[in-house]
């Protein structure tokens, strides 16, 4: 049984979203100290990002509101829930992170992020 290499797939990913994305940050906050004495460690990283609206007829009110939007990202870890995303100077929390990976080898992720 032949397996498929994704490598090649990943780096046209990710040549793809350089050249029509832009270079932003996701930051994330984790907790480095203890349930009960939480200490907060903000770390700030680049990605690249290709922003869109949704579509009218994806806009329900409920899991996507009017002014979601949506990224196609490259990154090299899964972003969480509640991450920042700073996109043209203006702070979008991520509400959903769906991870497109067909095997071992993460191709890109599709953000809905909210303002």
């Amino acid at each position: 049984m032949s397996t498929y290499n994704y490598t090649f797939l990943q780096a046209t990913a990710l040549k793809l979203l350089k050249k029509y994305g832009d270079a932003q940050i996701v930051k994330t906050r984790t907790n480095t100290g203890t349930e009960y004495d939480p200490t907060f460690t903000e770390t700030a990283e680049e990605m690249y990002a290709v922003k869109s609206d949704y579509r009218v007829g994806q806009i329900d009110g409920t899991l996507v509101k009017e002014n979601d939007i949506k990224f196609l990202v490259y990154h090299t870890s899964k972003i969480a829930d509640g991450s920042l995303i700073t996109y043209d100077g203006k702070d979008y929390s991520v509400v959903r992170n769906e991870v497109v990976q067909p095997s071992s080898v993460m191709l890109l992720q599709k953000i809905q992020a909210r303002a």
